[in-house]
């Protein structure tokens, strides 16, 4: 965007500008992500500028609610808006792999292995969403304290393949409280299918188990 000869960027993560949202959503409803078949990013633009769809979770919303909004825009028509409210309410009820959901949160440096990774760390959506609230509440604190605790994640050894970049990554979206409720919600709006956690090699000393993402290994 410019002005006066001058162009203006949003430091803020992909999901919270709007210029660039539609890129964020395209990722969450992707096929490694909640795999919502029919929203193209010309679709998913339409929704945002109408103000139908800011995060993830939206969708899932609007698809059990009155379809007309959906319905008029155009290019839409009932039957277009129909199929979505379907496929968007098929996922909600079947569920997706934990994995999948921390990979449409958009966590910068997450990819499709290491929010495998991940899940298999944490086995359900409650235990990683209570590290990310755990993370949020630290990153509050004042003075050394903050540092000390999140400089603690890196000195367990658990869960191999997840390195001080990755570690970073969910510390930077567990401070940012618009994102963290971003996946609150999304957590209730859809099912989330938990994952085994592997029988050894993925859990922290007890010494760091009250941290938050003590349960992942940083490899350097």
């Amino acid at each position: 965007e410019k002005e006066s000869g001058r162009v203006l960027r949003c430091s803020a993560p992909q999901l919270l500008c709007p210029p660039r949202a539609v890129g964020a959503l395209t990722h969450a409803f992707s096929r490694p992500g909640l795999d919502v078949t029919g929203l193209s990013e010309a679709r998913l633009q339409q929704l945002i500028e109408e103000g139908l769809i800011q995060v993830s979770a939206d969708l899932f919303h609007i698809a059990k609610e009155d379809l007309e909004p959906i319905a008029s825009l155009p290019g839409w028509g009932e039957k277009s808006s129909e199929k979505l409210a379907m496929v968007a309410k098929d996922v909600a009820s079947r569920g997706v792999p934990l994995s999948r959901f921390i990979y449409s949160l958009g966590i910068r440096h997450i990819g499709t292995h290491t929010s495998k990774l991940i899940a298999a760390a944490y086995g359900n959506a409650d235990a990683f969403l209570a590290d990310i609230d755990k993370g949020s509440q630290i990153a509050h604190a004042e003075g050394e304290a903050e540092q000390e605790h999140f400089r603690a994640l890196i000195l367990d050894d658990g869960v191999k393949g997840i390195g001080p970049v990755m570690i970073d990554s969910l510390i930077l979206f567990s401070r940012n409280e618009a994102l963290v409720q971003a996946a609150k919600n999304l957590r209730q709006a859809i099912k989330v299918l938990d994952e085994p956690k592997p029988k050894t090699g993925s859990t922290a000393s007890s010494s760091l188990t009250n941290l938050p993402f003590s349960e992942l290994t940083v490899v350097f």
